[in-house]
């Protein structure tokens, strides 16, 4: 029988110092913002839920509540605005970072130029936001009117049941996220907010990358 090699077999269980996450420390809080859409909720709390608590465990407190998932951005932002003065008054935070992602970036926007949302907020970061518009937009909008009715429907009746106080409009919504509204209604009517620090990232994955993408999303990416 081999003899253990004790000095080996402590040092690969050499205790660290330090066990626990690396501290992240920011001087306010963190609101997850999602993007349109919200099927994910119905396996986890919320679309970016699993990012929230990657960021608590960081000793980050953030927060990634739902809101209407099919609506149009004036609606989604009055609903973000609401939700931030809630988290002010529990935490009693000043301020608040937001990070939002896709359609929530354009919804963030609206609330600083449109809803005086800026005394609340110390930064905005866009992940992934169609600051320009997306051709995946005018896609769905071109599909046949049959299937796109349905699907319509469907999401507007699932809105509506799941978020009462807000007015669902599944197509409207995706109308504003085309390039042409973006580009010539959405950006002249929303300007930046000066004091405020606006960043933007991007991400890129599937056709023309290294990284593998599901098989549901491969007509889109190959679309883009």
């Amino acid at each position: 029988m081999e003899s253990l090699n004790t000095d080996h077999w402590f040092s690969s269980r050499e205790l660290k110092e330090f066990p626990e996450p690396e501290l992240v420390q920011l001087k306010h809080p963190v609101l997850l913002c999602h993007g349109y859409g919200a099927l994910v909720s119905l396996v986890k709390p919320s679309p970016l839920y699993d990012v929230a608590m990657l960021m608590r465990r960081h000793h980050v407190l953030a927060f990634a509540p739902n809101i209407v998932p099919y609506a149009k951005i004036e609606t989604r932002a009055a609903r973000w605005v609401k939700l931030i003065h809630k988290i002010v008054e529990q935490t009693g935070a000043e301020k608040l970072n937001i990070v939002a992602h896709s359609m929530g970036g354009l919804d963030m926007r609206f609330a600083l130029s449109q809803l005086n949302a800026a005394p609340h907020m110390a930064s905005l970061t866009t992940i992934c936001t169609p600051h320009r518009g997306s051709s995946l937009a005018e896609l769905g909008l071109n599909a046949p009117a049959t299937i796109r009715n349905k699907e319509i429907n469907l999401l507007d009746w699932m809105g509506n049941h799941i978020y009462p106080e807000d007015t669902s409009d599944a197509i409207g919504s995706v109308e504003q996220l085309t390039r042409k509204y973006v580009t010539e209604t959405f950006n002249p009517r929303v300007p930046d907010v000066d004091g405020i620090p606006y960043y933007s990232y991007s991400s890129a994955l599937g056709k023309g990358t290294d990284q593998s993408i599901t098989v549901i999303s491969r007509y889109q990416n190959n679309h883009i």
